[in-house]
């Protein structure tokens, strides 16, 4: 099993609803858009996890109204481990058309 289908066997797990799941991007970790869901899933690859660290920070920003992603209110907010994976949910922010460049800045 993948990181994208962990991601997907937890989400569903609680109740969420996937239909198409998009990578947004796979580096140190893999990150997938739980679409038609208003979620993203963080996936932990290799031994730098930080997820919980993560988390952590997140979950008190969100509290003070920081700048920063919230976790899913969807899925408890810790580290779900499946097969070999540790996974974190957020909410899914979406960019706007065309992001945004330095220039434009």
């Amino acid at each position: 099993m993948g990181a994208i289908e962990a991601a997907v066997k937890v989400a569903t797990a609680f109740g969420v609803q996937v239909k198409e799941p998009v990578p947004l991007r796979s580096t140190n970790n893999t990150v997938v858009w739980l679409r038609p869901a208003m979620v993203v899933a963080k996936v932990g690859l290799g031994h730098h996890r930080r997820l919980a660290d993560e988390l952590r920070v997140a979950l008190e920003l969100s509290v003070l109204g920081g700048p920063a992603a919230a976790p899913a209110s969807e899925i408890p907010q810790l580290v779900h481990r499946w097969d070999g994976f540790e996974i974190t949910f957020w909410r899914y922010c979406p960019q706007p058309p065309g992001g945004v460049t330095i220039a434009s800045m």
